[in-house]
């Protein structure tokens, strides 16, 4: 119960700090594709198989407050996805890997499932649906795909 309180705490932060730096920075595109990468520092994602759910809303919400931009050059699965909500470029190297969240608390699973979904762009959400929908299967996306809607990285 305690994890839960503090997951709908941070929750509600973060909502709020998001509303306040997307609407700041424009970031984030109505159709929720990515403005260009102009100049950031960026966070590098690569080989990432994800984790804590609440570890990876958190460091979003570092990135995110820091104006830091991620460069997808790896896998990035799970809840390291939670980045695809920031500023971000790709690399062909670049692949995504959706899956629900899991957890021994039904309450904290429910939470999470519904906070990740809303957090992802409509892209995404329109690419788990068309294929196979958010379930416990990983459902894989390629760079030829995420290419369409985030920027390829500078050189």
């Amino acid at each position: 119960m305690k994890l839960l309180n503090s997951f709908a705490v941070l929750l509600s932060l973060t909502s709020i700090a998001r509303a306040d730096v997307t609407s700041e920075t424009g970031a984030l595109q109505q159709s929720g594709a990515y403005a260009p990468i102009v100049s950031y520092d960026f966070y590098d994602v690569g080989n990432d198989n994800g984790g804590v759910v609440l570890d990876y809303v958190l460091k979003t919400e570092i990135l995110r407050n820091d104006q830091t931009a991620v460069r997808f050059n790896g896998e990035c699965n799970s809840s390291c996805t939670l980045y695809l909500t920031l500023p971000a470029c790709v690399t062909p190297k670049a692949q995504f890997g959706f899956h629900l969240p899991y957890g021994s608390d039904p309450k904290n699973v429910s939470v999470m499932k519904k906070y990740i979904w809303k957090q992802y762009p409509r892209w995404v959400r329109q690419y788990i649906n068309a294929n196979g929908g958010w379930t416990n299967k990983l459902v894989v996306m390629p760079y030829t795909y995420a290419a369409k809607y985030i920027p390829t990285c500078p050189e």
